[in-house]
């Protein structure tokens, strides 16, 4: 599946996975209707993964403000695409940042669930750091927390977590 992250937020919404609250933005016009509180960050819908080294991610205070970011980020190419939508998404300093992904083993063709205690924009630097807890049989619970345990989170973060990952 190939989503652009405003996208899978709406899925993760209707799942009731927990998000923040976030809306799409076509053109920088529609700034002056934004529905969520500032202060917002703006960011690029691109399929690349960089967009905060390459400048397409901007925290702003006010409209006026967001409107020139949005018109700096869309005429900003990130691997050669230029963005057609951004999200605008309530700005949030987070404790501790989670990397949380379940792929498709093409050989073993099963899903594997993979995670890391660091998350955030330097995600890829940390694959070292990488837990994967392969789904043998019909997913359960049972593999969630087993990824959470492998991942070092403990009390009442894995319970959390894992009810994300169901």
């Amino acid at each position: 599946m190939d989503l652009l992250e405003y996208q899978a937020k709406s899925l993760f919404r209707q799942m009731a996975i927990p998000i923040l609250p976030s809306q799409r933005i076509d053109n920088p016009a529609d700034l002056k209707g934004l529905k969520i509180p500032y202060p917002v960050v703006l960011k690029s819908q691109v399929r690349a993964g960089g967009r905060g080294r390459a400048g397409g991610i901007k925290f702003v205070e006010n409209t006026i403000d967001a409107v020139a970011a949005a018109q700096t980020i869309f005429n900003l190419p990130i691997e050669s695409e230029y963005p057609q939508v951004l999200l605008a998404e309530a700005k949030y300093n987070a404790d501790q940042e989670l990397y949380l992904a379940v792929l498709l083993d093409p050989v073993a063709r099963r899903p594997v669930l993979l995670g890391s205690r660091e998350g955030g924009m330097d995600v890829e630097g940390s694959i070292e750091q990488m837990q994967q807890v392969a789904v043998d049989q019909e997913f359960s619970p049972f593999y969630a927390r087993r990824l959470m345990l492998k991942m070092g989170l403990q009390g009442d973060l894995i319970q959390s977590v894992s009810a994300i990952v169901e």
